[in-house]
């Protein structure tokens, strides 16, 4: 049986509200059953597979509205009073009120309905967790009626199973109203040069807009591929994008090719270094980044002008532009340069002068709006609405402007188009070509191992996306039973002297890519030889800022440093028959240096001591069990310090906070197997068990936390302790990168092969991440996805960044020294 996932909750299939979880194959995705043991490995083949099964176009009467899906907002709207003037506007009642600011200032109002039947008024647009991505679902489960769409999108669109999606209404600038294409590609070359086919091109100086930009580098690529003469890219020994690198390298003299050339920097610079051919032209080839004045539509055009560029790779429009030709609406404008002096070279290998009609290889579409069939029955009264909206935002371009209609400052003027299936409406332009180009077989895949269903669907849903925006090597899934299957899917071969039955090989239906949070990245390392590739980052802006495990207490305590904070039940500790030296050892170091220089090592004052023990006892609030924040910090903090020292360290944990815990899900059968007593550990909860609100019902004295959720408290009422410093100390909680016990391993992923060996591994989803990094429009990968949390990465996340062997071995530190604790969350 192979659990098909991947589809939303409430429709058939999904193991959703709606509907039971269908037990069957996929007819787009290879299912794997395998392993003497029953387990389940399902892999799935992401373009063209099932990545959200959808349900089949159904039938309904619709009323005259439509509702718009966009990246960050849906909206309904109706057709006959989208648009009013302001001044027309009845007074609403209390419970509406105005979309966005801005609105009024244009004139008008954007209407929107409450519900299916509500009555008109102005209502907040609903914000979309998933982007584009769940947006197209949305429109498909008739849920929305249209949504605002790059190319890519559309590629998107056309993979998803049982879709009748439709192109009906496209967006152009005001300079190309009439233009068929967004981009036109175009080679342009000096009149004399003697070249009579594109085979001709190599060993000629190529000046280019930048890595990974359309015109000036997919597109040559795509077509130049077909060249019997370029060289071929599917040496697996190095990465897809060194393919690109190393051929165009071969095949051109000197170039300029700005941009980051990978999302790691180390790599990225290495490569610049290894191919500095490609940055030759550049304005500054050691750098070989933007701002360039060798870069860019024009730049390409400087850079063959102006610094020994033999060809260059643009779009016409700029062409145009830089000769000073009318273009569009653009009338001529003076320009220094001659058009007489180069020509269009064409696909056959003919020259056309630059004020005639150019010749182009390829182009990229324009933006439009995407719509399911159903909408074609109600399409002119659809139409004439976005253009009034169009027209009504274009001066002010409020919110809604964007967010909702897709438009922008160049692109807002709406055109009428045929309705055409998105696939058509990319081939015209050969786009599909552009984006589905390979680098020749085999194909290179890296194989991410999930555990859930909703977990593949997202998968299959970032792989198709990813591949739409031309990220590469593709990503497949795989799915497993469990964290632990998926690391020994991920394993080496060699892992092993005799491999267990049902670990495949890597070479064969395994995974690539296996991730473990906190304290398992360690251990998971080591008992797989598994190598960390990247791991999450997180916080806003360009600061990557990591979580940190710290210790909080009241400001009006008088705790500097953990030893304050041991409980002094003596009981605990001689419960068995001591020798005097035991005990006179554990006494002293409890006293302060004076008074252990004078009399704690007196018989008579450890009799006295341990008869009638100290009343100071101590209470603490934990995140839960198997937490790095609440459970593995502070017992590697007492365990390093010495203050604990056997083996029991749970055990032990209970016995210097003596007055109880609050250690949530202490007591469940996974965390106490021999199902001791954990009465002590439990004691401090209540209903509401996190550490900030067991620390401010003073149910502890102090609460070892994630500093993520600091912000849970008053900063004025709470410190920090600097367990991380040797002399303790306090600190204000906005200082925990200071004043803290450790930094917090990210949520790791690992593979058998390392960063440094096999760059490719991360490079699909580090380059995920970063075009990601300000596109949460387009696809959310960090967000909620199908109403579930922290799927396949952290709510909280913000990015991924390469694991560095130096932050690794801290976090190996860390595990060493607990190990031996006999805590069997351990991997």
């Amino acid at each position: 049986m192979s659990i098909s996932g991947g589809t939303l909750p409430g429709i058939p299939g999904s193991g959703g509200a709606g509907g039971a979880m269908e037990e069957r194959y996929s007819p787009s995705s290879r299912a794997l059953t395998t392993c003497a043991r029953g387990s389940i490995r399902q892999r799935s083949t992401a373009l063209g597979g099932n990545w959200l099964k959808q349900r089949a176009p159904r039938e309904r009467s619709y009323a005259a509205d439509a509702r718009a899906c966009t990246g960050r907002y849906c909206d309904v709207f109706t057709y006959a009073n989208c648009l009013r003037p302001v001044s027309s506007i009845s007074k609403r009642t209390e419970n509406t009120h105005v979309t966005r600011r801005g609105q009024r200032s244009c004139g008008y109002e954007l209407v929107a309905w409450r519900g299916r039947h509500a009555a008109c008024g102005c209502t907040r647009l609903r914000v979309l967790q998933g982007g584009r991505m769940e947006c197209l679902n949305l429109v498909q489960q008739r849920q929305a009626d249209f949504v605002p769409v790059d190319p890519e999108d559309m590629y998107v669109a056309s993979k998803i199973p049982n879709q009748d999606f439709v192109v009906f209404q496209v967006y152009r600038t005001d300079d190309e109203p009439d233009a068929e294409f967004r981009f036109e590609a175009v080679i342009v070359v000096h009149k004399d040069l003697p070249i009579n086919n594109l085979d001709q091109l190599q060993g000629l100086k190529s000046c280019h807009t930048g890595v990974n930009r359309n015109v000036g580098y997919k597109i040559p690529l795509t077509m130049l591929m077909k060249r019997s003469v370029f060289p071929k890219m599917n040496n697996h020994s190095i990465s897809p994008k060194e393919n690109e690198l190393k051929a165009l390298s071969r095949f051109f003299s000197q170039s300029c090719i700005v941009g980051a050339w990978s999302p790691n920097p180390k790599t990225d610079s290495y490569w610049k270094s290894k191919y500095s051919q490609l940055c030759a032209l550049c304005e500054y080839p050691n750098k070989c980044n933007y701002p360039d004045n060798f870069s860019g539509y024009e730049g390409a055009l400087r850079c063959l002008a102006h610094n020994g560029g033999q060809v260059a790779f643009t779009k016409v429009i700029f062409v145009k532009k830089f000769f000073g030709l009318p273009v569009g609406t653009i009338p001529a404008s003076p320009s220094n340069e001659n058009p007489d002096e180069f020509r269009y070279l064409c696909t056959d290998g003919s020259k056309v002068p630059i004020r005639d009609k150019p010749c182009t290889w390829a182009a990229r579409p324009w933006q439009g709006l995407l719509g399911h069939q159903d909408v074609l029955a109600k399409l002119t009264p659809l139409r004439e609405k976005i253009k009034q909206l169009a027209d009504a935002g274009a001066s002010t371009k409020p919110e809604w402007f964007t967010s909702v209609l897709g438009l922008t400052k160049k692109t807002h003027h709406v055109a009428d188009n045929i309705s055409i299936k998105p696939v058509d409406y990319l081939k015209k332009a050969n786009y599909t070509e552009v984006i589905e180009r390979g680098h020749g077989p085999p194909e290179h895949v890296v194989r991410l191992c999930i555990t859930s269903n909703v977990a593949l669907a997202k998968c299959r849903a970032m792989a198709v996306f990813a591949f739409s925006r031309d990220i590469r090597p593709r990503l497949d899934c795989v799915q497993e039973p469990s964290a632990a299957d998926c690391l020994r899917s991920s394993q080496s071969e060699w892992a092993y002297e005799e491999r267990p039955l049902c670990i495949p090989q890597v070479q064969d239906n395994g995974s690539d890519l296996a991730s473990v949070d906190d304290m398992q990245v360690a251990s998971a390392s080591k008992q797989y030889l598994l190598h960390p590739v990247f791991h999450e980052v997180y916080g806003a802006g360009d600061v990557k800022t990591p979580h940190y495990a710290v210790a909080v207490v009241k400001k009006n305590t008088q705790y500097d440093k953990i030893e304050d904070l041991r409980g002094k039940r003596f009981e605990n500790y001689f419960s068995a028959p001591l020798h005097i030296n035991s005990v006179q050892a554990f006494l002293c170091t409890s006293e302060s240096p004076e008074f252990a220089r004078t009399e704690c090592l007196s018989p008579t004052y450890i009799y006295n001591k341990t008869v009638q023990p100290p009343v100071a006892v101590h209470r603490s609030c934990h995140d839960p069990f198997g937490s790095f924040s609440g459970f593995f910090a502070p017992i590697y903090l007492l365990k390093n310090k010495r203050l604990i020292t056997s083996n029991q360290c749970v055990n032990d944990l209970k016995n210097f906070f003596s007055e109880g815990l609050c250690l949530p899900q202490a007591e469940k059968p996974e965390n106490n197997p021999a199902g001791e007593d954990v009465s002590l550990l439990t004691k401090q909860c209540a209903d509401d068990a996190s550490p900030s609100k067991c620390l401010q019902d003073d149910r502890g004295d102090v609460a070892f936390m994630s500093s993520a959720d600091l912000s849970n408290l008053d900063s004025s009422a709470y410190e920090l302790l600097c367990l991380n410093k040797e002399n303790g100390g306090r600190h204000a909680l906005a200082n925990y990168s200071t004043c803290n016990i450790a930094v917090a391993p990210s949520r790791t992923w690992l593979s058998a092969k390392d960063f440094q060996s096999d760059v490719s591994i991360a490079h699909t989803p580090l380059s995920l991440a970063k075009l990601l990094k300000n596109r949460k429009d387009l696809f959310n990968i960090y967000g909620e996805f199908l109403k579930r949390d922290n799927v396949i990465f952290k709510n909280t996340a913000t990015g991924f960044a390469a694991t560095d062997n130096v932050d690794f071995e801290k976090f190996k530190a860390i595990h060493d020294v607990i190990s031996a604790c006999g805590i069997s969350y351990l991997i």
